[in-house]
C-alpha cells in the first residue's frame, strides 16, 4: 500500500459497501452516516477493499477465514522511484510481490498531509467526515480521540468478533483503542505517555523500546548503508553556509531518526505477527516520506533550478533509493 498518487478502478470492482435502501444514490460505509454518492476517494477504495477481503474470507460460513491480510503502508512511496529500481533489480521483495499480485495507482486529492491521508485510508471517509484535517489541533499533534468515525480495525472488531485485528505504528492511533487484538500507537517511543499500546499486558512480552539510539555515537554506523557521509549527530546544524553541518543535520533528522523508528516498528510488527497471527494487521512506516523530503534534490538534482535552496550533495545521492 503506497501513499503515492494511486486510479479508482479498485473501488469500481468492489461492491461490498452497504448501500442505504432509503436514500437513492447514497452510500453507507461501516454502518456510519449516509452520504450522497460521489467519486470514490483513496480511503474509500482502500477500506472497502479490506472489508471486501474480510467478508470474502469467511463468506457463506461461520468459520474463521483461512486467508489473512497484512497491510504495509509506506508513507510517500512512489512508482516514479520504485519502477527504475525494479528495472535495476534492486527491489527483489517488491518484485516478488508484483510477480504474483497486482499493482495500481491511487489518486490522492484534497489535503495532502500524512495524518489526513492515512486516516482517510483507515476509515474510508473524507476529512470533513473523520475530523483529522491537519498535523496539529490547538497547537498539539492530532490524536485518535479527534477521529469522529470508526476505522477499519473498529469495524472488523465490531462486525466480526471472531476475527483478530492489529495495528502497528499507524498514523493517528494515539491514544490506543480497545479492539479485538492489539494496537501499537504512532507514539510508542514517547516514554511516559499513557495508552501507547493495547493491551497493557504486552509490556515485557514484545520489544517496545527503540531498536537503537540515533543520537549515540556508537550507533551512527547504522546509516553507513545509505550514505558515504561521515555522520556525526553532534555536529549537525541547519546552517546553509556550512554544507557539512547541513548534511549532518539532514541525515540526523531526515534519515537516522526515522530509520530508527521504522526499525523499531518493524521489530514490533514482526514479533506481534508471529505471536498473535492476526487475521488483519495494518502497519505503517514513515522513513520513505522523511528521506524524500530531505534528499530529493540529491537523488534527482536535474529536477531543480537555481532557487532550490541548497546545492545537491553527492554523499547523499543514494539515500532515497537505498531506503526503498
Amino acid at each position: 500500500m503506497f501513499d503515492a498518487p494511486i486510479s479508482h478502478h479498485w473501488s469500481a470492482r468492489i461492491a461490498h459497501a452497504k448501500r442505504s435502501q432509503s436514500s437513492r444514490g447514497s452510500l453507507r460505509v461501516g454502518g456510519g452516516t449516509t452520504h450522497r454518492r460521489r467519486r470514490p476517494s483513496l480511503g474509500a477504495a482502500f477500506a472497502a477493499m479490506i472489508l471486501f477481503f474480510v467478508g470474502l474470507a469467511a463468506a457463506g460460513c461461520g468459520e474463521r477465514p483461512t486467508m489473512k491480510l497484512l497491510v504495509i503502508g509506506v508513507d510517500g512511496a512512489t512508482w516514479d522511484v520504485i519502477d527504475p529500481l525494479l528495472a535495476e533489480g534492486r527491489l527483489p521483495a517488491i518484485q516478488a510481490l508484483l510477480d504474483r499480485g497486482a499493482r495500481g495507482t491511487i489518486e490522492a486529492r484534497g489535503v495532502l498531509k500524512s495524518p489526513v491521508i492515512w486516516t482517510t485510508i483507515a476509515t474510508g471517509r473524507e476529512p470533513e467526515d473523520h475530523g483529522i484535517v491537519d498535523f496539529l489541533h490547538d497547537g498539539v499533534p492530532v490524536g485518535s480521540n479527534l477521529r469522529r468515525v470508526p476505522a477499519v480495525w473498529n469495524i472488523v472488531s465490531e462486525e466480526r468478533p471472531d476475527l483478530t485485528v492489529g495495528a502497528t505504528g499507524w498514523y493517528v492511533t494515539w491514544p490506543v483503542e480497545s479492539i479485538n487484538g492489539f494496537m501499537i500507537s504512532d507514539r510508542l517511543l514517547l516514554e511516559g505517555l499513557d495508552r501507547r499500546y493495547y493491551p497493557a499486558e504486552f509490556d515485557g512480552l514484545v520489544p517496545l523500546e527503540s531498536a537503537w539510539n540515533p543520537l549515540a555515537p556508537a550507533e551512527t554506523g547504522r546509516v553507513d548503508r545509505f550514505t558515504t557521509l561521515r555522520f556525526d549527530p553532534r555536529s549537525g546544524r541547519k546552517d546553509a553556509g556550512d554544507p557539512e553541518a547541513l548534511a549532518n543535520s539532514l541525515v540526523n533528522y531526515r534519515l537516522a531518526r526515522p530509520y530508527a523508528q521504522d526499525e523499531t516498528y518493524t521489530r514490533v510488527a514482526e514479533a506481534l505477527q508471529q505471536r498473535w497471527q492476526p487475521d488483519l494487521h495494518l502497519t505503517y512506516f514513515i522513513g520513505v516520506d522523511f528521506t524524500s523530503h530531505g534528499f530529493w534534490i540529491d537523488a534527482f538534482p536535474e529536477q531543480f533550478g537555481d532557487g532550490a535552496g541548497r546545492q545537491s550533495d553527492p554523499h547523499l545521492a543514494e539515500i532515497i533509493p537505498r531506503y526503498y
